[in-house]
């Protein structure tokens, strides 16, 4: 293969990781996203085989977003993830204000 060949691949390899990559990410925070809406639910029982409650898992899908989108290269791509992060945050956020004036 000639040099160029070689760098044409490559870069080809690395964009398919990277859309592989921002797609993790994405599927995270909307896992998220919905267990932080389940968790929210007054009389939420829901039984999805989770180890942990709705909103730990939140929480955890959280952490592991954020601990993924400083690897995005694409700045456009980042600045919508960090958004969504945001959103997931604000979100979980609320429910536990919600659940503290409960009690």
């Amino acid at each position: 293969m000639t040099k160029i060949s070689n760098v044409s691949k490559l870069a080809e390899l690395r964009a398919r990781t990277d859309r592989q990559l921002i797609q993790i990410i994405n599927n995270e925070l909307e896992r998220g996203l919905h267990l932080a809406l389940m968790a929210a639910e007054p009389n939420s029982d829901y039984d999805f085989g989770f180890s942990e409650p709705p909103d730990a898992e939140a929480e955890n899908a959280c952490a592991y977003a954020l601990s993924l989108v400083s690897k995005v290269d694409d700045a456009n791509e980042r600045q919508r993830l960090e958004s969504k992060v945001l959103r997931l945050r604000a979100a979980l956020d609320g429910q536990r204000r919600v659940v503290a004036a409960s009690f």
